[in-house]
């Protein structure tokens, strides 16, 4: 999908649901490709928000991939994305404890930081794709591309993740393969390729469409 970085997002059109992009409910993994169209010009770029900032994937406003977790666990730069660029990032929420998640977080392939805290609890609000959850923040709006974003109730091994990633070219992540096995597949709570439509492939969560546009350009 194809975001202009002013007016375009998507959002579900109701709440996910306990669980979803969770943590303090279940373990979790979020997966998706992303292409920055241009370099922030002093505003944030969201990707995805998930109730009201409780789990952000954003480009910051000093042009680092920033990976934010709130309730006291924090925000994460990892490093400043070249524009035009596919980047493959994996998100992995898993227990060490009754009260602890470690969150994982990989960037094609390489295992970029890890982390361990008490996630925050969720509201019941929708999952915010290409912008933030405050709709007054228009400025922070993605401007680029968002392709193939699926959410699983488990944290992937790092296997699977590498599988993911399969050289910079995704698949059909409802087909099992190598590392990736149907036991990963089972977990899968939502898949939106976005190939032709804003079709949740799996958990029926669809997408209303506030501007954005297919795109011929995907990962290679």
């Amino acid at each position: 999908m194809e975001f202009n970085g002013s007016g375009d997002y998507l959002t579900t059109i109701s709440a996910p649901g306990a669980g979803f992009i969770d943590a303090a409910v279940s373990d979790f993994t979020v997966s998706v490709w992303i292409q920055l169209g241009t370099v922030p010009d002093g505003n944030w770029r969201d990707v995805f928000d998930r109730s009201n900032q409780r789990y952000i994937l954003r480009v910051s406003n000093s042009n680092y991939l920033r990976v934010y977790i709130a309730g006291g666990v924090e925000a994460i730069d990892l490093f400043q994305p070249v524009a035009g660029v596919w980047y493959h990032v994996v998100i992995t929420a898993e227990s060490t404890d009754d009260t602890n998640k470690k969150f994982n977080i990989y960037v094609n392939n390489k295992l970029e930081q890890t982390i361990t805290g008490v996630p925050p609890a969720l509201p019941a609000d929708t999952l915010h794709i290409g912008r933030h959850f405050n709709l007054s923040n228009s400025g922070n709006n993605w401007v680029g591309l968002i392709d193939e974003f699926a959410v699983y109730g488990s944290a992937l091994s790092p296997e699977a993740v590498s599988t993911l990633y399969n050289n910079g070219t995704p698949f059909d992540v409802r087909t099992a393969t190598g590392n990736y096995t149907q036991t990963d597949v089972d977990t899968l709570q939502s898949y939106w390729p976005f190939e032709s439509d804003y079709s949740d492939l799996i958990g029926g969560r669809n997408l209303n469409n506030n501007g954005t546009t297919f795109s011929t350009t995907v990962p290679n």
